[in-house]
Formats: structure tokens, C-alpha cells, sequence
């Protein structure tokens, strides 16, 4: 009986053992499944802080790549450096283009690639600048805002999408060179960053501390630039000269007017006060060609109908002209700034280069005797104090007047 019941119970710890041993192994089992459903192939994934860049800006890359990837592969062409290994790396754009991204990631179980086509877009500044106005990139910078009601204009025109604007400086040899510029697109408010002298180089590259903006305007249409004159916000203590880090801001900025040159038919004298870009008799008088039979400074003449120039570029001066009919002549140039006239003893054709009425009292009051008499070219009057005689009242612009002076004096109007 002891040997039996000895037995029973080896067999039942036997059984529990075995009973012990398989529920140890189906433990094991589902640990080691449990296990194998957590090991994730890895997944590439990133964005950058910004994707529309301009040229010689950084971008910084930021990781969102999954799995626990250990390893980490960017291939970034265009930009500086190309190729890295870290985990988020800040590059820089030099060159102008649309580039592709690519990140490799892995780890010991997996590896994946992402591929950003066309990612990164970066614009040139200063691709399709006008010739000549290249500009290198400076430490020092003044940025000058040309907001939409600044409204940028060419001859009283709005300059046209894809026009450019600049501000210019002068280099050594006295000539201008462009310090920054901007494409016009007349839709939105812009600014141009004029660049300051870089010391570390040999020649100026740009602007010197205090030195005043000189303005240009280019269009596409005419492929032409001009001289532009802007005014400034009074509001900002940094107007219209370059302060390293400095602001300011344009309220209007303009290139050139047209002047309405009235020519009535007949002899009379003209003037005007506006200098034209193109003084070319021939070009200029074109618009009113048949319609002009003599115009003459009193040594060379130019008329048309009788093949005679010896008179082909207009001066700020005043011209006897005949024409055969009324007309009107549309001078396009630069506004004559501080007008200064010179007269000599005797008869002078006096040329009246202002846009306003000038009153002959205040001249005579402004050069006391001086001035003996004024008298129309084509016209019965005159103004002539010593006999009493003031018919002429007043000087009209786009006008030319005959003076007697008593002495050489020059008249600034």
C-alpha cells in the first residue's frame, strides 16, 4: 500500500510538472509573438521650414521620419552642403532652380527612402535684371519700402508689370552703379534693399554711410532706364541716404513728364521746361513735322520743307519758330531743375523754362535796373517802365521773350 501510494504520488507530481512545463512554454510562445508584432519597418517622412526661397537664403529641414531609423542619408542638390547625415540639417540656396529632396533613413531591421520631387523652389533676385544692374550682396543693408500708392511711374505713365526699379551709387571713377533693385508687379506693395560698401574689398560695392539714393527706373517695353526722382515719408529719420540697418519709404516715385509744347501758327518764340531725353531736332519735332516750316536759334535753322538743318539738337535755350498751322508738341524728358538764364547788355532772347506764370513786376522787383523791357516775339505787348508803358503782365511758360538787359546778370527762376 506505502509502495503504491508512493508511486500515485510521483505520477502526480509528474503530471504537475509536465501541466507546469506546458503552460511555462505557452507563455514563452505568446511573449515571443507579442515581440515580433512590435519590430515596425521604418517610414521616411520630413518638411522643411520653408519651400519658396530666395537665393542665398537657409532652409531648415525638420525630421518626422518613424520606426526609430538610426541612420540618416539627405541628398539636397542646389543647395550648401548637398549631401548630410544629421537628423534635421540647415542648408543654404545659391543658385536659382526648382530642386528635389531626398531622405534615406534606416535602422538594424529596415530601411526606406522619401523622395520630395520639386520641393524647393529658389528665385533669383537678380535673375533678368536690366544690363548693367547686377549687384553683389553686402553685409550692410538699408531696406526702402515702395508701397502701391507710391504709384512708380515713366513720362506720368504706371510703369508695367515686370519693370524694374533701383537705386544707384556712385562708384570711384564718378559713374553710377546699381546698389539694389527690385521687379516691379504692380499688384502688391514691395521694397528695395540697397546694399552698403563692403570694407574688406578693394573697389566700393556699394553704398557709404550717408550717401543719398539715386533712383532709376527701366522698362521692358522701351528697353530703356531713366533717372527717377522719389519723395521720401518724412516720418521715418532714415529718408533718402543709406544707414546700415536703416529704413524708409517712398510716398511717390516718378521718371520723367510730358510737356505740352503750344505752337500757334505763325512766327512766335518758344521755350520749354522740360529738357528732352531725345534731343534730336528730327525725332523730337516729329509729331508736328509738317506743320513746321522754320525754326532758328538766329545763327542755325532747321526746316524741313527746305532741307536745311544745321540746327539738330534742342537746348534749354529760346527758338524763333514759323508754323503753317496750330499744333501742339508733346516734349518728353526731365523737368529743367533750378533754371538759371543768362543775360547779356542789350537784346536777349529771354526763354522762360518754368511750368508756372511768372509776373514781370516781381522780376523787375527781384533784379531792379536790370531789366529795361520785355516784350513779346509775336504780340503788340510789353511792359517798359521808363515810358510808363505795362501791357505785359505777366510771362507765360513754354514762351520766349525779347529783354533788353543794362548789364550781364543771370536770372534764376
Amino acid at each position: 500500500m506505502k509502495n503504491l501510494s508512493f508511486s500515485k504520488c510521483i505520477f502526480a507530481g509528474c503530471m504537475l510538472l509536465l501541466l507546469t512545463s506546458a503552460a511555462f512554454g505557452q507563455g514563452a510562445a505568446s511573449v515571443s509573438q507579442a515581440g515580433a508584432s512590435e519590430v515596425r519597418g521604418v517610414v521616411a517622412d520630413f518638411y522643411a521650414d520653408k519651400t519658396a526661397v530666395m537665393k542665398g537664403d537657409i532652409v531648415k529641414f525638420y525630421n518626422l521620419s518613424t520606426g526609430d531609423p538610426t541612420f540618416f542619408l539627405w541628398n539636397i542638390p542646389g543647395a550648401t552642403p548637398s549631401v548630410s547625415y544629421s537628423r534635421e540639417p540647415r542648408v543654404q540656396y545659391h543658385t536659382g532652380g526648382v530642386y528635389d529632396v531626398t531622405l534615406f533613413i534606416s535602422n538594424l531591421h529596415s530601411r526606406d527612402t522619401l523622395i520630395k520631387t520639386g520641393y524647393i523652389t529658389v528665385t533669383d533676385p537678380q535673375a533678368g535684371l536690366p544690363p548693367g544692374w547686377a549687384y553683389p550682396q553686402t553685409i550692410t543693408q538699408h531696406a526702402i519700402a515702395v508701397p502701391l500708392a507710391a504709384n512708380p511711374r515713366l513720362l506720368e505713365i504706371p510703369i508695367d508689370s515686370g519693370d524694374y526699379i533701383g537705386v544707384f551709387y556712385t562708384d570711384e571713377a564718378g559713374g553710377l552703379k546699381c546698389g539694389g533693385a527690385m521687379c516691379w508687379n504692380g499688384t502688391q506693395s514691395t521694397a528695395v534693399t540697397a546694399q552698403g560698401n563692403n570694407p574688406l574689398t578693394p573697389m566700393k560695392d556699394g553704398f557709404y554711410t550717408g550717401e543719398v539714393f539715386t533712383w532709376k527706373i527701366y522698362s521692358q517695353q522701351s528697353q530703356e532706364e531713366h533717372i527717377a526722382k522719389a519723395q521720401y515719408d518724412q516720418l521715418l529719420p532714415m529718408k533718402q541716404f543709406f544707414v546700415p540697418n536703416g529704413l524708409s519709404a517712398v510716398l511717390d516715385l516718378y521718371a520723367g513728364v510730358t510737356y505740352a509744347l503750344n505752337l500757334p501758327a505763325g512766327w512766335s518764340a518758344i521755350s520749354s521746361p522740360v529738357m528732352p531725353w531725345n534731343n534730336q531736332m528730327q525725332e523730337l519735332l516729329a509729331p508736328v513735322i509738317d506743320q513746321v516750316e522754320w525754326l532758328t536759334d538766329g545763327a542755325n535753322v532747321y526746316a524741313p520743307g527746305h532741307n536745311l538743318a544745321t540746327l539738330t539738337e534742342w537746348e534749354p535755350i529760346a527758338y524763333f519758330i514759323k508754323m503753317n498751322a496750330d499744333a501742339t508738341l508733346p516734349v518728353k524728358g526731365d523737368l529743367i531743375e533750378q533754371p538759371l538764364v543768362v543775360l547779356h547788355p542789350g537784346w536777349n532772347l529771354m526763354p522762360l523754362p518754368v511750368t508756372e506764370a511768372v509776373a514781370v513786376n516781381t522780376l523787375l522787383q527781384q533784379y531792379p535796373g536790370k531789366i529795361k523791357i520785355i516784350q513779346e516775339v509775336a504780340g503788340m505787348k510789353l511792359c517798359w517802365r521808363e515810358k510808363n508803358i505795362s501791357t505785359l503782365t505777366h510771362l507765360l511758360p513754354g514762351k520766349g521773350y525779347r529783354v533788353f538787359a543794362t548789364e550781364d546778370f543771370m536770372i534764376s527762376f
